[in-house]
């Protein structure tokens, strides 16, 4: 997946929590720029979002595979409280709950308002193999404008990651979400 040539708006500098880097930004910056990224001209674009929380942590220090991902992410985002809260506790005191961007908190305002054309294709991996299935239908039912596929996340990087690499960047999308 390439990256994409324009780089997010953030506040400042990545700021690194438990290891991590992170990128600040609020859920309203973050939509805005999503939406400008995605309807740049005609040309086709795919942005990678990592979204973080504490298993996320464990996996970018126990699992090389996650962290080389995580380091090829457009953007990196805090998807969890206790996140925000070793932060403050150590000292970061300008991270603030509105850094906390979980997908259910910006996906379903940003999906709402893309233009029905271009058709767009997002994929969501994550979650539980039962979750997530319900999730991609809800998904595709709520935004029909949408090409939308995905996986859960209850596999191991080592034995499947490549093959789940394979069929995401075999779907294309626009949106990747992790």
């Amino acid at each position: 997946m390439k990256k994409t040539s324009m780089p997010f708006n953030t506040e400042g500098a990545p700021v690194r929590i438990l290891g991590a880097d992170f990128d600040l930004i609020r859920e309203d910056a973050l939509i805005q720029q999503l939406e400008a990224l995605l309807s740049v001209g005609s040309e086709h674009r795919q942005i990678l979002i990592a979204n973080h929380n504490l298993h996320g942590i464990f996996c970018f220090h126990n699992d090389p595979d996650y962290r080389k991902f995580a380091d090829k992410a457009d953007i990196r985002l805090i998807d969890g409280i206790p996140l925000v809260w070793f932060a403050r506790l150590t000292g970061k005191r300008q991270i603030i709950r509105g850094h906390r961007n979980t997908p259910l908190d910006y996906c379903i305002k940003l999906m709402a308002k893309l233009p029905p054309e271009p058709k767009r294709k997002v994929y969501i991996l994550g979650g539980t193999p039962e979750s997530s299935r319900s999730g991609i239908d809800a998904w595709r039912r709520l935004y029909p404008h949408l090409d939308v596929e995905g996986d859960h996340g209850y596999f191991d990087w080592k034995t499947e990651g490549a093959s789940r690499v394979d069929r995401i960047n075999a779907f294309g999308p626009d949106l990747l979400f992790v």
